[in-house]
């Protein structure tokens, strides 16, 4: 096989359209980034590797891909940090360049403890297969936490937002232990591998944490528990008229305690009545919230923010 090592980005560039204008059989040298995201074992082997950490300007990034392989090669068992050689093409599916690798040797294990990840804004060609970092995201309301739909076969895809307002897919392999965790409610910081799969060219780009550790909750600020009477009043006819019936609590988020007053009006979702001694009000959400079926006489605390829905003064969980 090839004996001078190849650096990763002069097997992955350039690229036309998104796709690598060689398919060059190489030797490479990398840190291994990711476990192994196929299991068990014998499905053979999946994982990140790097031999650069360029992290600003125009070739940010570039120095990472992901090293494929159908069968296991000499029963390595990849560990984050471990100093590999890989032989193998340089190869594209769904428009991901990665390395088919026949031949494996480890060099070091543990060589580079935790790499350190790239603080990017977002997934393109450049960071693809990288260890990445996004920063204060949070689920977007839609988001779904699917461990039991279409996707449990592999994991599933949920969608986290910047504060800028850029959507982010996220991979939730079922083989890591952030399958079964709990949906994160809060904002975060998200570390993990940047991958893509797509039908056409600058698309489809995606985050694939590693663990639990990857997402980063961020300290919250004190959420001030309210009465319902005190988050329901809305401007008067003394305001101007475009204002008439608006919350004045409008995009604030409050804690709130009450009776329940209805049963649950939307299948799939949360739309149901909260009251307690100062007022009445809607609480909503598109999607189930921790799994709750609203009850009447149940007393329950919500965290939410105040939305005009249709005109309709809501709490949104």
């Amino acid at each position: 096989g090839p004996t001078v090592v190849t650096k990763i980005n002069a097997g992955k560039f350039p690229q036309t359209a998104g796709i690598p204008d060689t398919t060059v059989y190489g030797k490479f040298h990398g840190i291994v980034l990711s476990p192994n995201f196929y299991q068990p074992l014998t499905r053979g082997l999946r994982f990140s590797i790097r031999d650069t950490t360029v992290n600003s300007g125009v070739l940010a990034g570039i120095g990472a891909i992901t090293c494929i392989s159908s069968t296991d090669l000499n029963g390595y068992v990849p560990e984050i940090g471990d100093s590999v050689y890989v032989t193998g093409k340089i190869r594209s599916i769904r428009y991901l360049t990665y390395l088919q690798i026949d031949t494996l040797k480890l060099i070091k294990a543990n060589a580079q403890p935790a790499p350190a990840p790239i603080s990017v804004n977002g997934i393109n060609d450049n960071n693809e297969s990288n260890l990445i970092k996004l920063n204060n995201l949070m689920l977007t309301p839609t988001a779904k936490w699917d461990t039991t739909g279409s996707y449990q076969i592999e994991g599933f895809v949920t969608t986290a937002r910047t504060a800028t307002g850029v959507n982010i897919t996220v991979f939730i392999n079922k083989n890591s232990d952030i399958f079964l965790k709990p949906k994160p409610n809060f904002p975060f910081n998200l570390t993990g591998i940047a991958q893509q799969y797509s039908t056409t060219a600058y698309a489809g780009y995606f985050i694939w944490p590693r663990f639990t550790a990857d997402f980063d909750t961020l300290p919250q600020p004190k959420v001030p528990l309210k009465n319902i009477g005190d988050v329901t009043d809305y401007y008067a006819n003394t305001m101007q008229p475009q204002f008439f019936g608006h919350a004045d609590s409008l995009n604030k988020k409050y804690f709130i305690k009450g009776v329940v007053h209805s049963p649950n009006l939307f299948y799939g979702g949360l739309y149901f009545n909260l009251i307690d001694n100062t007022g009445a009000i809607t609480v909503y959400n598109v999607a189930s919230v921790d799994k709750y079926n609203p009850q009447i006489g149940d007393s329950v605390m919500v965290r939410g923010t105040i939305l005009q829905l249709n005109g309709l003064i809501v709490m949104a969980t």
